[in-house]
Order: C-alpha cells, then structure tokens, then sequence
C-alpha cells in the first residue's frame, strides 16, 4: 500500500497543528515550554530576522547550537523561508567542521557557537548580530525542494551530506507514523541531538501528531535517565542502543525504579539491539510496547517491527514501510530468494541523494538508477523471510574472510551479549595482524575476570569465531549521536599493540 501524503513543507505542517491544537505544549526544554502558537510566533519572528540579513530561498544555513529549542526554531524559520538548514553538533571535530563548512557553503551560520575558532579559516564576518555570521561568497543553490542537509559519515569516514527533500520527509512522516501511531497526548523524549535524524524527526513527528517533545541537551546518563523519563512524564521514548543498555542496567540494579512512569513505548535504532536486551526491557516493562526498527539517514527509516510481532520473528527489524521496497541482492545486484543473505537495496520517495561541492549528487556505489527509479544499496547484509521481514546480519565491514571462514562480527556480540556477565560489547578485526578481538564491559557486582568470557564462547560459539583477546573497559567511547564509536576502539587496540 502507498502512503498519501499532501506534500505540504514543514511551515504548513506546523500551521495546521496551531489550527488544531494552538494552545497545547509543543516543545520543552528545562522550564520553558512553548505551545504550537507560542513555538509559531517565534518561528515568524526568526524567519523575520533571518530575512532581512539578506537570506534566499535554496541557501543554506548551517546552525552550531548548544540549545536544542533556539535549533527548533531555526528550522522551522530557514523551512518558512525555503532555504536549507543543516544541523552539525557542537562538539564535532575541528577536521570535520572544516570539511562540513566547505562543503556546505552556508550563507549564514547561526548560533551560539559562532565565535570559535574553527570558523576563522572560512573567511567570515560578524554582521553585528549576537549569534550569526555571514559567509555568503559564491553559495550556491540547491535543487527546488530541499528542506535540510543532514550530514553523516560515509564507509571511508569522510562525511556525507544527505539531501532530503520536502516531498521524501513528508512521505517519511507518514509511513512512520501509520506503525509508531503517535497520539496527540503523548509526551515524546528528545534526548538525542538534533544533528541526528533519529532526534529531529522526534520533533516533526510530534507536529504532525500534535503531541507534546520534550528536549533534553546533552542525554541524561546513568540514574539520571530513568530519573529524566518519570520527571518529564515520558509515554514515548526513542532510544539508541547504548541509552536501552543504560536503562536495562538501572532496572537490573534497581527493580522498583520501573514504577512511575508514564511509558507506553519505546523505539530503538541507530544501531543493532541485541534480543536480550530487548527481553530484559520487556521483562522489567511488560506493559510498554517496543519497536525495532531500522534505518538510514540516507531515506529515514526503512522498516518496523510491531510489538505483536516480536515473538513470532524475534530478531527481525520488522517488514518495509508502507510505500518502500527492499531487495536482498548478491555482489551483481541480482535479487536473492527468501532466507539467503545478501546486500539490503531500499527503493521509495524517501530516499534522498548526497550533497557534495555545491550539487546534489549520487554516488553510483550508494544510489542507482533502475527503471527510473532510485536504489540505495546500503551496504548493511541481511535477508529477508518468506513472510517479507528484514533480518540483519551485519554492514559489510562486520562481515569477514577469515581463514577461508566468512564470520559476522556481529554474531559475535549477539553471543557476547548472551553471557549473562557481560554489561556491553563489541567486536573488532585487526586485519594485518589477522587478530579478532572482543571488547566487553562487564558487570560491576561479578567477580568474573575476562578469560571466563572465552570458557562460555567455546560452548556457543565455533572456534573459528572465537575471538583472540579480550579487553575489559570501564565504558565503550560513544559518537556524538550515541552510537559505538568503533573507530575509537580500533585506535585503542591499535595503541596496545604497538
């Protein structure tokens, strides 16, 4: 079935929540709240601003804001005006920044990071505003349509900016909310930045519902979290792997934490969560409704796994969205049958094409063109049942050769994750040394020491996917979006080793 949508862009979206639902809450963040009306008359007054510094439709504005409600409001302003807004974190590198800023070429960047010394190289000038400087020099334009850049790292780290179009999020929105059916008294978590998909969307997707967002900059950690989610009464609360492991952790040392709270469901992603954690969380929370899901910046999400499914295929990320299909393909791009891994091809309004250099562009290695239609090959491997559910096996780079043995990283922390003394882990290949090497963070009231790990591996586990060594760490590093930082853990291996 195809989603219909009335492809309205998001000033509409917000223009008809004020209709319907004017003075209810729309966003908070600590003590301030604004209503739909209140969030639109700031939206007009910004966009107002923003005009009279000289900004056209299809520039873009590149917005570095520590406050999540001020980058809110931007959006909608820079959507009002049909210029482009493109969210980056604070804390992003400076390498990065610089790479984002020349590639980008923003007319303006907003903010209340404009005076750090990472914008100095890019040749700006205050235009005696607090908060905004202007960068204009030969900015050019984007294709009709485009509502923001949402900037992601691609396979060789170099980042990526993905296009996404008015047409593909409202297309998006919709297909999301026909499985999430948000409803117009919830009250939604953003605990995640707004420079991620997975945190931005929270706020369109409330607008579309009429519900309640409240934003929290940084994410509440440890007891804090739990704490977070029974002060702001939170009935829907979207969640990344390492943020479930938080709160599963926090029921496990506290069990009567679980009362209280307002929770109706919870939705995961980002990255593979693990069905033990999953269980736990069902264990601890019987009466919320948990969603798999899985997902792209590149087109949002691709699939959701309804709470009366998880049972019966435990372990899926649900069936497509409506309006999208998905193809497990071999190495030539030819379509699998059921059960046989290969390659996830999405196809649908939703997906989107890179920016690069002042163009939209579409790298023939990520986007193709079959009968006039877009693919995106993405690069993560998995297959498809007979009943049409996603089940992941890994991204290419956590799939291996290994002494004539093709091993899943992955399924190497599924079965990590299964030691009931193992809090986290993750798994690594140290190619030029041929060395497999599993990273844990384990329980703190264990006395288990990590050689035990490998006595419980060999009984799940064939030899040639033991892991070599294992390293105990205190915490795993994390990305700026709440995800593994893998990178980070090679660097630290590699350091050991040297």
């Amino acid at each position: 079935m195809t989603v219909e949508t009335d492809r309205v862009c998001l000033t509409e979206l917000l223009s008809a929540a004020v209709a319907l639902a004017g003075a209810r809450p729309f966003v908070s963040m600590g003590t301030a709240t604004l209503t739909y009306r209140e969030f639109n008359s700031a939206v007009i007054a910004c966009s107002t601003q923003l005009s009279a510094l000289g900004l056209q439709a299809g520039e873009r504005v590149l917005i570095v804001n520590s406050a999540a409600m001020q980058t809110a409001i931007l959006s909608f302003a820079c959507a009002r005006l049909k210029c482009v807004f493109v969210i980056v974190d604070p804390g992003t590198s400076s390498a990065t920044m610089d790479y984002i800023l020349r590639d980008c070429c923003p007319a303006l960047i907003m903010g209340d990071m404009v005076a750090d010394p990472r914008y100095q190289a890019v040749n700006v000038h205050p235009m005696g505003t607090t908060g905004c400087l202007d960068t204009r020099r030969d900015s050019p334009y984007v294709q009709k349509g485009t509502v923001c850049i949402l900037y992601t790292s691609g396979s060789t780290g170099q980042p990526k900016g993905v296009a996404i179009s008015n047409s593909g999020l409202q297309f998006v929105l919709a297909a999301i909310q026909q499985r999430l059916s948000y409803l117009n008294d919830d009250v939604i978590a953003c605990y995640l930045p707004l420079s991620f998909d997975y945190g931005l969307y929270q706020i369109f997707l409330a607008c579309q519902a009429r519900a309640h967002v409240v934003l929290r900059s940084p994410a509440p950690t440890s007891a804090l979290l739990v704490r977070a989610i029974k002060q702001d009464r939170i009935t829907v609360l979207p969640l990344v792997p390492s943020l479930w492991e938080v709160m599963v952790y926090q029921f496990r040392m506290r069990p009567h934490g679980c009362g209280g709270l307002a929770l109706r469901s919870i939705t995961s992603t980002g990255q593979t969560l693990q069905t033990q954690l999953i269980d736990e969380m069902r264990g601890f929370l019987p009466h919320v409704e948990v969603f798999p899901m899985y997902g792209l910046t590149e087109c949002k999400r691709v699939s959701i796994l309804l709470p009366e499914e998880y049972l019966s295929k435990k372990g899926s990320v649900g069936r497509p969205l409506s309006g999208t299909q998905v193809w497990v393909c071999d190495e030539h791009g030819a379509s699998l049958m059921p059960g046989e891994v290969g390659e996830l091809v999405v196809a649908g309004e939703h997906v989107a094409s890179y920016w690069t250099g002042g163009k939209t562009v579409n790298d023939n290695d990520v986007f193709r063109t079959v009968d006039r239609h877009q693919r995106l090959h993405t690069g993560d491997y998995g297959y498809i049942d007979t009943d049409g559910f996603i089940f992941l096996v890994g991204r290419q780079d956590m799939l291996i050769k290994r002494r004539a043995y093709r091993i899943s990283l992955s399924e190497i922390e599924s079965s990590l994750y299964a030691c009931h003394f193992v809090k986290t882990a993750a798994v690594i290949w140290d190619a030029e040394q041929d060395m497999l090497v599993g990273f844990v963070v384990l329980h703190l009231l264990t006395d288990t020491r990590v050689e035990h790990i490998n006595e419980y591996l060999i009984s799940v586990l064939e030899a040639h996917k033991l892991p070599d060594q294992y390293i105990a760490l205190e915490s795993f590093p994390l990305t700026t979006n709440g995800k593994v930082n893998r990178t980070a853990l090679k660097e630290l291996w590699l350091t050991r080793t040297q």
